[in-house]
């Protein structure tokens, strides 16, 4: 009797599970965008967004994008050096003459201004800091809540239902709905003023192409849900991504002292203090560049890259793979390869430099990942961060104390490191 009553005891806890999970799994409304998708959704969206966000200077040399990112630049700077408030991530330091900023939280409004002039049409008010932080917050939580392979929930999905907060599955909800609440507030003040003949952004660009689409009434994946998880794939990461991956660089550069002195030689010969640093200084400071290839190679963002898809039967080094097998990249195994690096667990810049002290020519780091998923936005983060840690290596020395250390990294979507503050002191 005790046997049977545990038996139905389980089969009723089962059928329990599976009716909260059926309530919580019903398909959503929620388009895949670019970053998480294949086919033929993938290609169009992908050649489409990437296309008209160059057009607008995502990716590419552009004056007008430059002119923006430069700006954005100096209200950094100055925002350190004390000229304007820096509402909760930045404070005096009583010890030295520096000021302690709070990373990475100081470097969101940054890192989200740098996209913004080509998808939302210009950069958010300086009195819009506070809410871009929030959102670099709800990015961070986003990242750290899950990871490339979907967590334990993608294992048990159940959980999502029985204990939601438990398994992380409500954060990862509620931090991604931060994001998207805001998209849809961009979209929405674009239909509003939206004018056929101005396009002012990318986001202009895709409503005027959408409703084009509808006209046709054929089948399209253009609509405005599509429009918004798009819109997330771009700013996610470059709001939080980049400001993690500057925020990896610092801990380096600070944590080797001889690496930042060489750095400080190389922009006072190259580039000097009258002026800030900019693209066409990136052929002359191969040190400076060296110095940003070893930090993505040993801090790898995203260790396990992100699931692909076989789209078809194959066969890879003897090894049969079928269609619709998931296949994880393992990019820290290529980045910690002692056949490749000899010493990977030291930060060297020199590897990447010739013997006359120009750049190698071939760069075996895959932290933007390869071939045609290669992450769209790999050309713009490296021009943004170059343009931002030269500024602050320029104008600034990052002393050590309250630093932690290279490997207090979290693991998550992207592997990011805990707040710290650390000291900025003026040159």
């Amino acid at each position: 009797m005790v046997l049977f009553a545990l038996v139905l005891a389980a089969l009723a806890l089962g059928l329990f599970l599976s009716l909260l999970w059926a309530e919580y799994s019903k398909p959503a409304n929620f388009p895949p965008g670019v970053f998480f998708v294949d086919g033929e959704l993938w290609k169009e969206q992908r050649r489409f967004s990437l296309r008209h966000l160059r057009d607008f200077g995502f990716g590419r040399r552009s004056k007008q994008l430059e002119a923006e990112i430069e700006a954005e630049v100096k209200d950094l700077l100055e925002m350190i050096r004390g000229e304007r408030e820096g509402e909760g991530v930045v404070r005096e330091c009583p010890s030295s003459a520096g000021r302690r900023l709070l990373l990475p939280e100081a470097l969101f409004p940054a890192t989200s201004n740098c996209l913004l002039p080509a998808l939302y049409g210009g950069r958010a008010p300086r009195e819009a800091d506070a809410a871009t932080r929030a959102l670099g917050r709800a990015g961070l939580g986003f990242l750290r809540s899950t990871d490339a392979t979907g967590g334990f929930v993608t294992l048990h999905p159940w959980l999502a239902a029985l204990c939601p907060r438990l398994s992380g599955y409500l954060d990862t909800v509620h931090n991604s709905d931060h994001f998207r609440f805001r998209c849809e507030q961009m979209v929405d003040e674009h239909k509003n003023t939206l004018c056929d003949d101005d396009m002012r952004d990318f986001i202009d660009v895709y409503l005027k192409e959408m409703m084009k689409k509808q006209k046709t009434e054929e089948p399209t994946f253009f609509s405005n849900e599509q429009l918004v998880v798009t819109m997330l794939d771009y700013i996610i990461p470059s709001t939080t991504s980049l400001a993690v991956a500057l925020t990896w660089y610092l801990m380096c550069i600070v944590h080797h002292p001889r690496v930042l002195r060489r750095i400080h030689q190389e922009l006072d010969s190259v580039i000097g203090r009258g002026r800030l640093p900019s693209l066409d200084d990136r052929p002359r400071t191969p040190y400076f560049e060296a110095s940003i290839r070893e930090s993505l190679r040993l801090c790898t963002l995203t260790p396990i890259s992100i699931p692909h898809r076989a789209t078809q039967d194959t066969t890879l080094k003897g090894y049969f793979i079928p269609a619709n097998t998931i296949v994880i990249t393992n990019l820290w195994s290529v980045h910690m390869d002692e056949n490749l690096w000899r010493d990977p667990s030291n930060y060297r810049p020199e590897r990447f430099l010739e013997s006359d002290g120009t750049l190698t020519k071939k760069d075996y780091t895959l932290p933007f990942g390869a071939g045609k998923r290669l992450c769209p936005g790999e050309t713009f983060s490296r021009q943004n961060f170059y343009l931002l840690c030269g500024a602050l290596l320029q104008n600034f020395t990052i002393e050590p104390d309250g630093v932690p250390p290279l490997d207090s990294n979290i693991p998550g979507l992207v592997e990011t490191q805990p707040s710290f503050w650390a000291t900025f002191t003026p040159r």
